[in-house]
């Protein structure tokens, strides 16, 4: 065991290869600080999300992902805010959490362009109709013209 103190206050404490700044008990962890951390980078090791582009993920449809935000103040698969501040959450577990909620919101993305194409198309279509229709009942008014004159 090492520590470095003043007569008060543990500032660090190494103990079986775990090291404690701030205090003296590192847990179950290998470095415990107790207080703020500043750093230049941090590199977390992750999995990613890549499983979400697989064929097989199961995408919620929108509204049952509204239902369960208006239930429970918070998205599918990520803790609530009180969970967190309770228990804490570990940055690689979270990051690979958020990621998947970004490819999500991209597959979403996606589904709402392919939606919005075929509906624009739709549009196109049905504007054309229209003015086809629009033409033919000038014509049909033009000749219902041309025979009342005829008529009288």
């Amino acid at each position: 065991n090492l520590q470095f103190r003043t007569t008060s206050n543990t500032y660090l404490a190494v103990d079986n290869g775990s090291v404690s700044i701030g205090n003296t008990n590192p847990g179950a962890y290998k470095l415990n600080v107790s207080g703020s951390i500043r750093a230049d980078e941090i590199v977390v090791n992750t999995t990613g999300a890549d499983y979400v582009f697989e064929k097989n993920y199961k995408l919620e449809p929108l509204d049952k992902v509204a239902e369960y935000i208006e239930k429970e103040k918070h998205l599918p698969d990520i803790p609530s805010a009180a969970e967190m501040k309770e228990k804490g959450i570990g940055i690689s577990e979270m990051q690979t959490k958020l990621l998947a909620k970004i490819e999500e919101l991209t597959l979403y993305m996606i589904e709402m362009k392919k939606e919005s194409t075929k509906m624009n198309d739709k549009y196109s279509k049905l504007e054309k109709e229209n003015q086809e229709l629009k033409e033919m009942n000038q014509s049909i008014l033009a000749h219902l013209e041309t025979l009342g004159d005829k008529i009288n």
